[in-house]
């Protein structure tokens, strides 16, 4: 069964936005990456200050709509902790490869 689903229609389209969001950040750190730059070491550096950015930006709008942390639906509380996470993914990797 889809996981999107079992979502009401708001929660879908914030999962739907979000995944929008990753492939246009990963587009632009690859594009950003290319062969002649710095490539993986700027590659991981440019997606963690993306994804830190985002999550703060998702921070400033759930804190503007007063939307609920624990809420029974998805909201931009949701998304800030996503990218806080692929954010301390990123740097977590980058640790560990030495870059």
């Amino acid at each position: 069964m889809n996981a999107l689903a079992r979502l009401d229609t708001a929660s879908q389209l914030l999962v739907q936005r979000f995944f929008r969001k990753i492939v246009l950040f990963a587009t632009f750190a690859a594009v950003f990456s290319l062969p002649g730059t710095r490539g993986l070491p700027a590659l991981g550096a440019v997606l963690q200050m993306q994804f830190f950015f985002a999550g703060g930006c998702s921070l400033l709008v759930a804190t503007i709509l007063r939307q609920r942390f624990a809420a029974e639906r998805l909201t931009y509380w949701d998304e800030a902790v996503a990218f806080s996470g692929l954010a301390a993914l990123c740097h977590f990797g980058a640790r560990v490869t030495g870059f």
